[in-house]
């Protein structure tokens, strides 16, 4: 599942994901970067205006270790409308969520 939830709007979309992706990438620069890849499509229903659809997701988190996680999410909505995202993870999950991904990686190849 997915959900974008804006608490101070009191709304949120919220669906379930299908045809996930990921792909392991090292990102060539002055210093490499791990960064995971992942693509998807998401079944969303809109708690205010009930619009409902499914929007093709594609993200990427990048491990710069010790510096943190960074994360951007590009989403295109069924009207072929882009939202993009961008993040750095914080807190004690950062650190777990990369080998998560890539542990979800080496399973959806097998």
């Amino acid at each position: 599942y997915l959900a974008n939830v804006w608490p101070n709007q009191n709304s949120e979309s919220i669906g379930p994901i299908s045809n996930v992706e990921i792909k392991q990438n090292v990102i060539p620069s002055e210093t490499k970067y791990n960064g995971i890849i992942f693509s998807f499509d998401w079944h969303f229903k809109d708690s205010y205006e009930d619009d409902q659809g499914v929007a093709k997701v594609s993200a990427i988190m990048i491990k710069d270790k010790p510096e943190g996680i960074a994360f951007a999410m590009k989403l295109l909505s069924p009207d072929n409308e882009f939202l993009e995202y961008h993040c750095e993870v914080d807190g004690a999950i950062k650190d777990r969520i990369f080998d998560l991904l890539l542990k979800s990686k080496i399973e959806l190849e097998n």
